[in-house]
C-alpha cells in the first residue's frame, strides 16, 4: 500500500475529467461516440471521473446532505435514503451502459450484471483534523474499492485524495457542484485485464470543518460471471485473472484484506 503525507497532495483544481452522461440520450449519433471516447480515456488514466448530466435532482441531493447531518443528532430518515438508494441504483446502471460503450461493447452488455445488484449506501462523517495532527494522519487510509463502481456524493469540503500512479503523488479531488465522483473497483480492473484502473484513494480532512460524504457501492448481480473481456486482450496476451463470479470475487477480496 502506497502512502504519502497529506501536504504532498497536489493543490489547486482537480485533474479529473467531467463526463456528461446525458449524452447517452442525445439524438446526435456522434454524442455516444464522444462519451465513449472520453470515458475510455478517463478509465485508462486514473479510473476516476466526475459525472454531470446525471438527472439526480438538486432537491434530492440537498435533502440527502440534510438527513446525513441529522443522522448524528436525530433518528428517522429512511424515506429519503430509500429514494436516494433507488436513484443511485438507476444511475449506476446507466454508468455501466456508458462503460460498455467505452469498451467498444454493445450498450446492453452489462444488463444482466445490473439485475438484482448488490448495492451498499453509506453515510460518512469526518471530523476536522486535530490542531496538532500527527504526520500522515487520515480520515480514511489509502485503499481501492472491491466491487464494480462507486458513486460518491461530496459536500462542499475537500478531503478526497487520489493516487497519481504516473507521477507518484496524491492529487486533491475537490468538490465540483452538481457532480458525483465515480471510481472503478477491483472487479472492473479484473474484468478488463487491468486496462481500466482501480486506483488508490484516501481522505484527509484539512478543511477545518465537519465533512460529510455519501458513497454508493455498486457490485452487480452476485451470480454474474466475471471473465476477461476478449477485446481487452492484445494478440497473444492471456487473462491475468481466472474467471469468477461477483460473489466469489468479493469473498476473495475480503479474505485477502481481513484474513
Amino acid at each position: 500500500m502506497t502512502s504519502a503525507k497529506a501536504s504532498e497532495a497536489a493543490p489547486g483544481p482537480t485533474a479529473l475529467p467531467i463526463i456528461d452522461v446525458s449524452l447517452l440520450d442525445a439524438p446526435a449519433p456522434d454524442s455516444r461516440a464522444r462519451l465513449a471516447r472520453q470515458l475510455d480515456r478517463a478509465c485508462q488514466d486514473s479510473g476516476f471521473f466526475y459525472v454531470t448530466g446525471h438527472g439526480i435532482p438538486t432537491e434530492l441531493i440537498d435533502a440527502v446532505f440534510r438527513q446525513s447531518r441529522a443522522l448524528f443528532a436525530l433518528p428517522d430518515f429512511a424515506p429519503v435514503m430509500m429514494r436516494y438508494f433507488d436513484a443511485m441504483n438507476r444511475l449506476s446502471a446507466r454508468i455501466m451502459t456508458a462503460l460498455a460503450l467505452a469498451l467498444g461493447l454493445p450498450s446492453d452488455h452489462f444488463r444482466a450484471f445490473c439485475e438484482q445488484p448488490l448495492s451498499t449506501l453509506r453515510l460518512l462523517h469526518y471530523p476536522p483534523q486535530p490542531a496538532h495532527a500527527s504526520p500522515g494522519e487520515k480520515g480514511c487510509g489509502a485503499h481501492t474499492d472491491f466491487g464494480g463502481i462507486t458513486v460518491l456524493l461530496l459536500d462542499e469540503h475537500p478531503g478526497l485524495q487520489i493516487w497519481d500512479h504516473r507521477h507518484r503523488r496524491w492529487l486533491q479531488a475537490d468538490p465540483v457542484p452538481g457532480t458525483f465522483v465515480v471510481n472503478l473497483g477491483d472487479m472492473i480492473a479484473r474484468w478488463t485485464n487491468d486496462r481500466y484502473r482501480s486506483t488508490l484513494h484516501r481522505v484527509v480532512n484539512l478543511s477545518g470543518a465537519e465533512r460529510y460524504s455519501v458513497p454508493f457501492f455498486y457490485s452487480g448481480n452476485p451470480d454474474h460471471e466475471v471473465r476477461c473481456l476478449p477485446n481487452c486482450l492484445t494478440a497473444g496476451e492471456q487473462p491475468r485473472y481466472p474467471a469468477t463470479t461477483v460473489e466469489r470475487h468479493l469473498i476473495e477480496m475480503y479474505r485477502k484484506t481481513y484474513a
